[in-house]
């Protein structure tokens, strides 16, 4: 696996913990403010990653793009 790919594998257990552990209420990943909405996106897009290795043209804005450029996850559209 590339180094890449256990960055992103490693955020999303991170993310799933969070979901699971947080309920409805907002969470700090990565120095952050994340809604619900926001780790639920961020766990898509490193699902989409995984699968696919881009993106394929997805909008990335805001904390969620902050987390992944903190990471240096190479986000490919």
């Amino acid at each position: 696996m590339s180094k890449q790919t256990d960055k992103i594998q490693t955020l999303r257990k991170k993310v799933q913990t969070l979901i699971q552990n947080s309920e409805y209420r907002s969470v700090k990943l990565h120095g952050f403010s994340c809604s619900r909405a926001d780790l639920e996106q961020v766990e898509f897009l490193c699902d989409t990653l995984l699968r696919q290795g881009n993106l394929y043209g997805f909008m990335v804005y805001g904390d969620v793009k902050k987390i992944f450029e903190k990471l240096d996850i190479e986000i490919k559209n």
